[in-house]
């Protein structure tokens, strides 16, 4: 999603210019053509970093992509909408109740069905790849589901977990789970849960087709939980 320069806190101005310019001789040592390079968005700067994109702009760099994300922010103490507020209500009212599990087979297989039948794509990471990397680092990688009374998981939200934000990596529901409502009342959970601990809640981006497909339904949703927008940039920088 992104991959920009991780800088120490003293690094400053001109160091940025140094380091990519750096870089850049390598990769044009190499018979590169062109870096694409992935910043790192500012709800994830521990402190203010932004001297990558001034260092772009010197050496010559272009935006090539624009991804829209969406994310609250607990200083501002996120409003959501009514008809939000209604969904996560009648979610309530069906019974839905959410915990965190491990239960990553039945998450994997309802994400698996997802992205098939809505994207006509596979998840990016195996269900191997999402178990061995929340046994590194359980702190940060955690699954919450939404489930019925019966104990079936009608929706699930594979959450990432950084110094300053919780982002939803991973969202997937069954189809009765959105008849049920089990998305808004996971994601009212979620949000508020996480917003006592970190500055930023980020649900993720809405696009396709490298940004230039907007999809209108999702980033409402989304929108409906008071989250705003927030620009995941990549540059392409011709060596």
């Amino acid at each position: 999603t992104y991959g920009g320069l991780i800088l120490p806190f003293h690094t400053c101005g001109g160091d940025a210019v140094d380091i990519l310019g750096a870089i850049a001789a390598h990769y044009r040592s190499q018979g590169r053509r062109s870096m694409i390079y992935k910043a790192i968005p500012h709800i994830y700067h521990r402190s203010p970093a932004e001297d990558d994109i001034y260092a772009l702009f010197r050496l010559g760099a272009r935006i090539g992509e624009v991804n829209l994300s969406s994310a609250c922010e607990a200083e501002s103490e996120p409003e959501l909408s009514e008809n939000t507020r209604r969904n996560i209500v009648r979610g309530h009212k069906n019974g839905i109740y959410v915990a965190e599990s491990t239960d990553f087979t039945a998450f994997h297989a309802m994400l698996t069905r997802n992205l098939a039948e809505r994207h006509g794509a596979t998840p990016v990471h195996s269900l191997a790849e999402l178990q061995l990397l929340a046994g590194r680092f359980p702190e940060n990688i955690r699954l919450f589901g939404a489930f019925s009374g019966d104990g079936t998981m009608q929706a699930g939200v594979l959450m990432y977990f950084t110094d300053t934000c919780a982002h939803a990596q991973y969202i997937a529901s069954t189809p009765e789970g959105r008849d049920l409502r089990a998305l808004p009342v996971l994601f009212d959970y979620l949000v508020r849960a996480s917003l006592a601990r970190f500055r930023y809640f980020d649900f993720g981006t809405s696009n396709e087709d490298h940004g230039r497909i907007l999809n209108p339904g999702l980033i409402r949703q989304k929108c409906g939980f008071g989250a705003r927008g927030i620009a995941y940039v990549s540059y392409r920088l011709d060596l």
